[in-house]
């Protein structure tokens, strides 16, 4: 009973939530608390992988708190409804501390290449900031510059390359001796060979001028790194430029321009304070 209400809820959400106008804000989170709910529910198998496997993908960029199910599950009741979907409800974001909600669909439809065919499974997560009720994007496995996944576990891991790309992950410098540099990111968090890495320090604290709330500061870049080995935790890397390389820095990985970042449903055109970099 308790499924069928989330889509009912999760429905209206969607119809109801605006998009947040770019540029609002600037400023960056290190991590955000999140929680992921499926939008509607096709067949129970694969909705507990999709949220599993999703939930593992944005566990692994290292940016994301995640909320518990039962947690968020005991919020969206019947009797929580008109009020949850209230202008300035804070229900979400006071009683479970969530800066995103997740909503979760998924796709598998069949291909066919001359007399071979072939599911494809697509996953999309559906992203709402909590406090304004702005859906702030889309984030999608699916890339052009791969092979569609057949499978669900396939999807999750080119979720997870799409969701590092929209959330840079953040680490720190815990070793540097002149140019050598080693990084508490490793293959567990996506990072391989070749990769760079941004060195970074918060700019001056922000304060919006009417709310008086605290807003995330500007990260502001002083220097590059170049990723020259892995371990699953630690990443070697070589100084690419002059900055502060000093032990206790902020590191993110450095945005690259694919093509098939056009996918990714515009987060950063439409997402405002949550995604300005």
């Amino acid at each position: 009973m308790l499924r069928f209400k989330l889509s009912a809820l999760l429905i209206l959400l969607i119809s109801l939530f605006t998009v947040t106008p770019a540029g609002a804000a600037v400023g960056e989170k290190t991590t955000y608390k999140v929680g992921l709910v499926m939008g509607a529910s096709k067949d129970k198998r694969i909705e507990v992988d999709v949220l599993n496997l999703a939930t593992a993908a944005f566990y692994q960029t290292r940016r994301f708190d995640i909320v518990e199910r039962d947690q968020l599950n005991a919020v969206f009741t019947e009797k929580d409804l008109q009020g949850f979907l209230g202008k300035g409800n804070k229900k979400l974001s006071d009683v479970l501390g969530l800066d995103l909600l997740g909503i979760l669909s998924y796709t598998i439809e069949t291909r066919k290449s001359g007399a071979i065919a072939r599911n494809v499974v697509t996953l999309d997560v559906r992203l709402a900031d909590v406090k304004t009720g702005a859906i702030v994007g889309t984030i999608t496995s699916e890339r052009n510059s791969l092979t569609p996944p057949s499978t669900v576990r396939e999807a999750s891991h080119q979720l997870f390359q799409s969701i590092r790309e929209a959330f840079p992950p953040f680490g720190y410098i815990i070793k540097a001796t002149g140019n050598e540099v080693v990084v508490d990111l490793g293959g567990e968090a996506g990072l391989k060979k070749g990769d760079f890495l941004e060195i970074v320090r918060e700019g001056e604290e922000i304060i919006h001028p009417k709310t008086g709330e605290v807003l995330p500061a500007e990260m502001i870049v002083v220097g590059e790194l170049k990723v020259v080995s892995t371990t699953p935790h630690l990443s070697n890397c070589k100084l690419k430029s002059k900055g502060e390389a000093s032990v206790g820095r902020s590191v993110r990985l450095k945005e690259r321009n694919e093509k098939w970042k056009d996918l990714v449903g515009k987060v950063r055109d439409n997402a405002g304070i949550l995604f300005r970099r």
